[in-house]
């Protein structure tokens, strides 16, 4: 008895889990065609995605003509 008792609760709840993953599919079910915004602004200030600052007025890029390290 304790068996067949064990079997229906296990029963029971892969039915519910199964019932509230179908809920949950249901009510999100196009937000995978959304675009996903991972930029809130927090990091920016001002300049738009992929902006760098630029190089400082008056100073040009040059290699690194050091000797190596020892």
């Amino acid at each position: 008895m304790d068996t067949l008792v064990t079997v229906v609760v296990v029963l029971a709840m892969i039915a519910i889990a199964a019932f509230v993953i179908h809920l949950l599919n249901a009510r999100h079910r196009h937000q995978h065609l959304r675009p996903a915004h991972y930029d809130h602004g927090l990091a920016g200030f001002g300049e738009g995605p992929g902006t760098a600052p630029g190089p400082a007025p008056g100073t040009t890029s040059r290699p690194n003509n050091g000797p190596p390290p020892p």
